[in-house]
């Protein structure tokens, strides 16, 4: 609210060449000597046209480091060898090789989440683990594409994404064991890997193995219901997941193979099989209201 005119939304303008920020409505100073954090454009007397084509600082950018803080120096041609000298010795110093491994990084992550389908909060919350990680002096750049991985999976399960760590290791072809070295890394700078929850994986594990839209939420129900039979309690939420989609995909009449749940859940069938056996011993209890409208029948006894 502003003081003067008492505008409980007061429209504020920021005054660049002054360094104030004013009220639009009565003109009162609510700061003064403010940093102006826009990025700066020199002409020099030099240039024809006054054009000039050198940008002096760059817009304020939180994931790059010290990248806000120096100054590149050349003299725009590259033509003459002491210019080739100082061009290449300045894209030699630590600062520049850091901030070029970093923008490759996000360069990774965004093109990584645009094949995931994920929202921009993800893909951000990633490109900071990775941050988090290069600030830290892990060593990213000896498999960029491997911390880009697991930033973007920090990234996702910040936001209830359940992605598994085998899942984006099979995006980067890197295996799951570098997933479980890497983690600890990220972990120890204050950024813990939620767990992975089964809540809300109907919708993927369906969409996935092209199930019928009814199957989604008859998949998440066994997957909350598995929590109250201790035998299921303790595993891991891909084998309660494939044992899920074994039970509702032949409930509805689309029955899948175990080797094909095990193929996307990235787990043994032998597994899937002794979880299935639980809820098939459990079927009463498990199963909602709607899912005893189908035939019951239908399910093997594995």
């Amino acid at each position: 609210m502003c003081s003067y005119c008492k505008d409980p939304v007061p429209n504020i303008i920021e005054d660049f060449k002054q360094g104030d920020l004013i009220c639009a409505t009565c003109g009162t100073v609510f700061k003064d000597r403010i940093i102006d954090t826009r990025s700066e454009w020199r002409t020099f007397s030099s240039d024809d046209g006054s054009d000039d084509p050198s940008r002096v600082g760059a817009a304020e950018n939180k994931l790059m480091g010290k990248m806000n803080m120096e100054t590149t120096i050349d003299d725009g041609r590259g033509t003459i060898g002491g210019s080739k000298d100082l061009s290449r010795t300045h894209a030699k110093t630590s600062t520049i090789r850091h901030n070029k491994v970093l923008t490759d990084g996000y360069r990774q992550i965004v093109t990584l989440g645009d094949q995931l389908n994920l929202q921009r909060n993800e893909v951000d919350t990633g490109k900071f683990c990775l941050y988090k990680m290069a600030e830290a002096g892990f060593a990213i750049n000896k498999n960029i594409k491997l911390y880009c991985a697991v930033a973007l999976l920090f990234g996702c399960r910040a936001s209830g994404i359940n992605f598994s760590m085998q899942e984006m290791a099979d995006r980067v072809k890197a295996k799951n064991k570098l997933f479980c070295k890497v983690q600890p890394k990220l972990a120890s700078l204050g950024q813990p890997l939620s767990k992975q929850t089964t809540i809300d994986e109907g919708v993927r594990a369906s969409s996935g193995l092209d199930l019928p839209p009814v199957a989604a939420n008859m998949i998440t129900h066994l997957c909350q219901q598995a929590k109250n039979f201790e035998q299921l309690a303790s595993r891991v939420p891909s084998t309660i997941i494939g044992a899920a989609l074994w039970f509702v995909s032949h409930l509805i009449g689309h029955p899948k193979t175990f080797a094909e749940i095990a193929k996307y859940v990235k787990m043994g069938e032998t597994t899937i099989r002794n979880a299935y056996k639980i809820l098939y011993a459990n079927r009463e209890t498990v199963m909602s209201v709607k899912m005893k409208e189908y035939d019951v029948t239908k399910l093997p006894l594995a």
